[in-house]
């Protein structure tokens, strides 16, 4: 059994552990007699908020079958790893390694180990390219390939673990991992779909936009609107702009664990999601979402999301949908007084600006996406079904470690 280390130093709240965490359930869920597991998280707690049965105080402890150490205990650590070294790093999202693995990498011992980087989650035409390259260490017996997720058979493809791909074939399973969770009658308007239901997980940000489109919406399609508000940095503002509206009600969602998550994200209509884990299941879900991406200097994440729209287009078939689609979210997106880069003025255009300029323009754009909402949807069930053919990360994963051994 050869023995996997996981780097996951935590930026974004939920993002980065979220792909660690779920990237290592696969793994044992298909390799369970192949790999021995062990995550080195920064932040524990937001691990814990995931998977409740980790506990965010202890600096070493067995949890899921895994070794989970506390990237911060330096000392434990490192005493732990040196006794039990690996065959193989997973160095996730550009997270570097903690100095005292290097010390033990790079020790005189000369210790044989594959670095794999598994970078993160893009849809740039460059990550091709970059798949699967070689890159040098500082030791002829630490090796070093890079690892691209994303959306073509180019690249590594997206985590398919078997709690969420049973999502996307049975409504009732997923139904059955968010019961009791909240309250009946927002679970009875999921089941029997008698609301438009829509999530928000997002930076901070003015959702006057967004509720008052609903609040039309709602009139158009003759039944209420629910607004599921995770907690987290937009929850306080969602709340405030649904606040006194006639047909939109709000459904303020506890801390949920991946698997529950990942559930709930599936039998919602309309998903406004951010984060890197939240935003692949859902490309993956097949339901119309707006991806708030997180926000970089220069503005220069607005290449990375035009990149993404770019994959997206040829699944609409009615190209002024797309365009419609492309200039709100573009607009929902930037940030109007900060500075911007050559590369993302590439991306934008007056219009894009217009989105933010003036709300009633921006509440009309996104009103006319949702009266759209079954062409929407059929060009995002296209995507995912696309983005699934590509297979498993998992396994593209598991066939580069078991060429190197």
């Amino acid at each position: 059994m050869k023995k996997i280390l996981l780097l996951c130093r935590v930026v974004d709240n939920y993002g980065d552990i979220g792909f660690v965490y779920r990237l290592s359930r696969s793994l044992s869920e298909l390799y369970p007699e192949d790999y021995e597991l062990t995550l080195a998280v920064s932040n524990l707690d937001s691990f814990s908020k995931l998977c409740p049965s980790v506990s965010p105080d202890k600096s070493i402890q067995k949890c899921c079958g895994w070794n989970i150490l506390d990237w911060n205990a330096s000392e434990k650590a490192s005493g732990f790893i040196s006794k039990n070294f690996p065959d193989v790093i997973l160095e996730c999202f550009q997270c570097g390694r903690p100095e005292w693995l290097d010390e033990l990498l790079f020790d005189s011992e000369n210790r044989k180990c594959l670095i794999v980087n598994v970078e993160y989650l893009t849809a740039e035409e460059w990550a091709d390219d970059f798949h699967l390259l070689k890159s040098g260490t500082r030791s002829s017996s630490v090796k070093k390939i890079n690892f691209m997720p994303g959306f073509t058979d180019k690249t590594g493809g997206l985590v398919l673990d078997s709690s969420f791909t049973e999502n996307l074939s049975s409504a009732s399973a997923a139904l059955n991992k968010i019961e009791g969770l909240i309250p009946q009658e927002s679970f009875s308007a999921i089941k029997t779909s008698s609301d438009f239901n829509v999530l928000v997980f997002n930076y901070k940000r003015d959702f006057f936009v967004l509720a008052a489109a609903l609040e039309k919406f709602s009139a158009v399609i003759k039944k209420n609107v629910r607004i599921f508000a995770a907690p987290g940095l937009s929850f306080d503002s969602v709340v405030e702009a649904a606040a006194g509206l006639s047909h939109v009600k709000i459904q303020k969602l506890p801390y949920m664990c991946q698997t529950s998550w990942d559930a709930l994200l599936c039998l919602m209509d309309f998903n406004f999601i951010r984060g890197e884990d939240s935003f692949s299941r859902a490309a993956l879900c097949g339901k119309p979402f707006v991806w708030d991406i997180y926000p970089q200097e220069g503005q220069f994440h607005l290449v990375k999301l035009e990149a993404f729209l770019l994959r997206l287009k040829p699944y609409f078939s009615d190209g002024q949908l797309f365009k419609r689609f492309r200039r709100f979210v573009l607009g929902y997106n930037l940030k109007l007084h900060d500075e911007i880069c050559s590369e993302a003025l590439d991306a934008v255009t007056p219009e894009e600006y217009k989105c933010l300029e003036d709300k009633d323009f921006a509440v009309n754009e996104l009103l006319y996406l949702f009266d759209e909402y079954s062409a929407l949807k059929d060009a995002f069930s296209e995507f995912a079904g696309a983005a699934v053919s590509n297979g498993n990360l998992t396994v593209h994963l598991n066939e580069v470690l078991k060429n190197y051994f």
